[in-house]
This record gives C-alpha cells, sequence and structure tokens, in this order.
C-alpha cells in the first residue's frame, strides 16, 4: 500500500480482536460474539497477517496483549464506541445527546 497505512476488511476481526482482548481468552470472546473458539482464532490470526505484527502473546489458558496490540485495543474500543453510540442514536433518537450543528 503506498500510503504506509494498513488497510483492514470488515470489522468482524477487529471486533473479534476486541473482545479477545478484553476477556484475556479466545473462547471466552466466542462465547461473548456466538461463534466458535477457532473463528476468533482465525480472525485474530488473519489481523496479525494483515498489519503484519502480533497482537497478543498466546499462553496456556489465555492471551495477553503486545504493547501494539495493547495500542491498537485501546484506539479500537474508542472507534467501536462511538460507532455504537451513533447506531444507537440512530435507533432511538430519544436517547442521542444533542450536539451542535458543525
Amino acid at each position: 500500500m503506498s500510503s504506509g497505512h494498513a488497510s483492514v476488511r470488515g470489522d468482524g476481526a477487529l471486533r473479534s480482536f476486541v473482545a479477545a482482548a478484553r476477556h484475556g481468552n479466545f473462547s471466552a470472546a466466542a462465547l461473548d460474539l456466538g461463534v466458535t473458539q477457532s473463528a476468533i482464532s482465525h480472525a485474530v490470526a488473519r489481523l496479525e497477517r494483515q498489519i503484519g505484527v502480533p497482537l497478543f502473546e498466546r499462553r496456556p489458558g489465555g492471551v495477553t496483549l503486545t504493547p501494539i496490540g495493547a495500542r491498537l485495543h485501546d484506539e479500537l474500543r474508542r472507534g467501536f464506541g462511538i460507532v455504537d453510540r451513533a447506531v444507537s442514536s440512530a435507533v432511538n433518537p430519544a436517547t442521542a445527546v444533542a450536539r451542535p450543528p458543525p
């Protein structure tokens, strides 16, 4: 990619990564998202290949974030929070926070 920025398709791998980071365990992340542990493992491995760095240290019984993984997790958590609030506001305008126009 000429811009020097990694591009990730879809948010499934990203949400799998965030869930695995939150739980520290691929099996718990799978239960949370309603998919198999294998699906989480494959999604995280695909994400790591796409961006070219390991995001987790794998250990018996769980995973821990690498320093790069921790930074990515913080940014994605904030980003998904914004997206989730936007969707909630669209679905239920009564709960939307009033913001001045740009």
